[in-house]
């Protein structure tokens, strides 16, 4: 239940909207993490066995499809309805997060994100202020 609750705060919080790329896939790797998934983000994705295989390989990808799916849904959840509905074709999480990676991690971009971010709050916080000294002297 705390779990659930955790997820839940997280994914309305902030959702991916393509501008908010770092801060989002730190937030999803927290959700991805206590829902014990992270291995369907990073792992190897196994191949449909066929049908002469052992039955341990078929129950094993049957469980990696059931946490394919969940971590799916999270991810496609966690994102606004422009982007779930580009990226809901791929039925693969890993390749989902893959693609995001190559389209959005862009390292000199999130830092001048970052630095935007930081100057409209600094610009907002002087304006704050120079807003209460003006209604002190009033």
């Amino acid at each position: 239940m705390v779990a659930s609750t955790f997820i839940s705060k997280i994914l309305k919080a902030e959702r991916f909207d393509g501008t908010n790329y770092a801060s989002w896939q730190r937030k999803m790797g927290y959700v991805i993490y206590e829902e014990g998934l992270q291995e369907m983000l990073y792992g190897h994705c196994p191949y449909r066995p066929r049908s002469n295989s052992s039955q341990e390989t078929k129950d094993e990808y049957v469980s990696w499809k059931h946490k394919n799916m969940r971590c799916w849904h999270i991810l496609l959840c966690a994102m606004s309805d422009s982007y779930a509905s580009e990226y809901e074709s791929i039925s693969i999480a890993k390749v989902i997060n893959d693609r995001l990676n190559r389209e959005y991690a862009d390292h000199s971009l999130m830092k001048q994100s970052m630095v935007m971010k930081k100057y409209n709050e600094l610009k907002m916080s002087v304006e704050m202020d120079h807003m209460h000294s003006f209604r002190v002297l009033v």
